[in-house]
């Protein structure tokens, strides 16, 4: 039996190949995907990676062939897929540092965007009660979940976040559910077909307001508009854009990036007397392993985080080819899914 997956190189370059379907091993189970997410590092990697590289990562299927002494699951389950898990077996992890894990389990090299993927049980997690559709979110929320706890914003805090893409727009959210007193999120550009989509969602996530680095004065209106120093700034943007962040940072923030580039722009030349002197934290977070799958799935299940409005267009895996114009072009697009059936539907091609 063969499955279909998509590989991707730069200049959005895809090619869909097909493979031999592995046969599950020991704790392992095969997978067949429904539904898989278009992540920011699927985009970089088809506009900086030289080879041909697996693409998606945000996955939900059914569990379609189980492998010996597998206890977690069953034929015909739902379920997300973790793209890292810890080991639970290294000397990291055994002692509390699950982040550091030296052994994780992963995808192994498969696309996410594909018909069927092998791993580990131990990377996967029943959902019920929503869709396969905002179930593919369960890995992103479980970033922005992350990501809102490094952040340590404090009840009635104030938190500014950069970037208003679908993280962005989860990470406000995310805000509002636990308490922070004022939201903002900042975009590049101000006037774009997508911006403008975005802005909306980020304001009916609860954002207070939503600005861009393209206005003049933006940071002092938006200190303005704080009524107070803000407590944390997470970082979705790319990398170049922390030097945004610490422009807005006053005494004692607590910086947290997530935006990655993959390219030259990765590269920033900052201000470290300035950082010392201000008191400013500076923490990195990457979703290796992201964590905290559960209570994502809770949190999207409860419809704290409306994923579902989120979702602009979904594509049938076939016709991924139409990526390259949906994404340089300026349309209204917040979330793609690539879906394994041949139906198009919500945004279609545009």
């Amino acid at each position: 039996m063969k499955g279909k997956s998509l590989v991707g190189s730069k200049g959005f370059q895809l090619e869909l190949r097909e493979r031999d379907l592995p046969t599950p091993g020991y704790n392992q189970v095969l997978i067949k995907i429904g539904v898989c997410g278009v992540c920011g590092s699927d985009l970089h990697l088809l506009s900086h990676q030289a080879d041909l590289t697996p693409l998606g990562h945000e996955i939900s299927g059914k569990v379609f062939q189980i492998g010996r002494a597998v206890s977690k699951v069953k034929i015909g389950d739902d379920v997300v897929v973790e793209d890292k898990t810890y080991c639970g077996r290294c000397t990291a992890c055994k002692n509390g540092h699950i982040e550091l894990c030296s052994d994780m389990h992963d995808l192994n090299g498969q696309s996410g965007m594909g018909e069927y993927i092998c791993v580990h049980e131990n990377m996967l997690h029943i959902f019920e009660g929503i869709t396969p559709e905002e179930a593919a979110f369960t890995e992103p929320l479980a970033v922005c979940v992350n990501t809102y706890m490094t952040a340590q914003v404090p009840l009635h805090g104030k938190v500014v976040i950069l970037g208003i893409g679908p993280l962005a727009i989860m990470c406000a959210a995310l805000a509002v559910h636990y308490g922070a007193s004022f939201v903002a999120c900042v975009g590049s550009k101000e006037g774009t077909k997508r911006n403008k989509i975005r802005e909306d969602a980020a304001l009916a996530a609860g954002a207070d307001t939503v600005t861009y680095m393209s206005c003049e004065h933006y940071k002092e209106t938006l200190k303005l508009r704080a009524g107070g120093p803000i407590d944390a700034i997470i970082v979705t943007s790319p990398p170049s854009t922390i030097k945004e962040a610490l422009d807005l940072a006053d005494y004692g923030t607590r910086i947290v990036p997530i935006g990655l580039d993959l390219g030259e722009n990765s590269k920033v030349q900052i201000d470290i007397d300035r950082i010392i002197m201000q008191k400013n934290t500076i923490v990195p977070f990457i979703a290796e392993p992201a964590g905290k799958f559960p209570l994502s799935l809770e949190l999207i299940r409860d419809g704290v985080v409306n994923v579902k409005e989120l979702i602009t267009h979904e594509i049938p895996l076939e016709e991924a080819a139409v990526l390259k114009n949906l994404f340089h072009n300026d349309n209204g697009v917040i979330k793609v899914m690539i879906k394994m059936n041949k139906e198009r539907s919500i945004g279609g091609m545009c």
